[in-house]
């Protein structure tokens, strides 16, 4: 006989038990990247990156060319108009990314199936005196309805992505000659306005 030698301490992973693995680290995501966006009031500027950005089911790809480009990794953004009048929307300041704007008006329901199309702008080159120092940013002006409800889509020009400023202000109403609005065919969309409260300059043809 004798006592049986002692059996050796079996080394390496024990079975049944996983060896331990690196945690992968999460992917930053966009945080207006979905329909309907961020919450944004008027008269103020809003800064942010489209990297990261993804194309949604069914969301509108309005853009340069005809058809559309195959997609758009856009930002959302989400309004109430508490009057009637006018905003103006643009990317000065956004430097080397080419930007592109589109407006929607709210319908029945929050879905992409119900946005009605305003308007939308690529290139501030268009417009006459130009806005932004920059011809890549995008500049538009639209009426707005009190109540109603407005969506902002903000994507890259051929699906490029970068760091974006955002400039959401009020503008004059156009009732009067001084301040009227220059049509861009840039500026494409069905404007939709409430004349109601509009008045007759002193001297003004009315024919």
């Amino acid at each position: 006989g004798g006592e049986p030698a002692p059996s050796e301490t079996p080394t390496g992973t024990p079975t049944g038990t996983s060896a331990p693995t690196d945690t992968p680290t999460p992917t930053a995501s966009v945080p207006n990247d979905d329909f309907p966006g961020t919450t944004i009031t008027i008269n103020d500027t809003y800064t942010g990156d489209t990297t990261g950005a993804t194309y949604e089911v069914d969301e509108p790809r309005i853009s340069e060319g005809d058809p559309p480009l195959p997609t758009n990794l856009s930002v959302w953004f989400k309004w109430e108009a508490t009057s009637t009048g006018w905003v103006v929307l643009d990317t000065c300041g956004s430097g080397a990314f080419d930007t592109n704007l589109n407006v929607y008006r709210k319908g029945a329901t929050e879905t992409f199936a119900d946005l009605s199309h305003i308007a939308f702008s690529s290139n501030d080159a268009s417009v006459p005196t130009r806005i932004c120092p920059d011809a890549l940013s995008s500049y538009i002006e639209v009426p707005v309805i009190q109540n109603a409800t407005y969506y902002f889509q903000l994507f890259g020009s051929s699906a490029t992505v970068g760091s974006y400023t955002m400039n959401f202000n009020e503008r004059a109403s156009n009732n009067a000659y001084e301040n009227a609005v220059v049509f861009n065919p840039e500026h494409m969309g069905d404007w939709v306005y409430d004349m109601e409260n509009y008045t007759t300059q002193v001297d003004e043809p009315l024919s």
